[in-house]
């Protein structure tokens, strides 16, 4: 049985083999598009950077933000 290697990576684009060249209007149309797909998400993706945010801040301040977690869980407890 014969098996045919392929060498890695394998893809196929539109310029065979020759370095892709990109002219103004498929640059411009690129700019569309990415225009109108990110309208329309435009506030998720303002939430989700702004979630990623506090991720990143919590995340850098680990044992702080377990402290302060803790502090709010006790004093909520005394309120109830």
């Amino acid at each position: 049985m014969t098996t045919h290697r392929h060498p890695l990576p394998s893809w196929s684009t539109a310029s065979f083999g020759h370095a892709a060249a990109t002219s103004p209007m498929d640059l411009n149309a690129l700019g569309q598009h990415m225009q109108q797909c990110s309208r329309p998400n435009g506030a998720w993706l303002a939430l989700g950077g702004r979630v990623s945010a506090l991720h990143r801040g919590l995340l850098a301040r680990f044992v702080t933000s377990l402290a302060l977690l803790a502090v709010l869980v006790g004093a909520a407890a005394m309120v109830v």
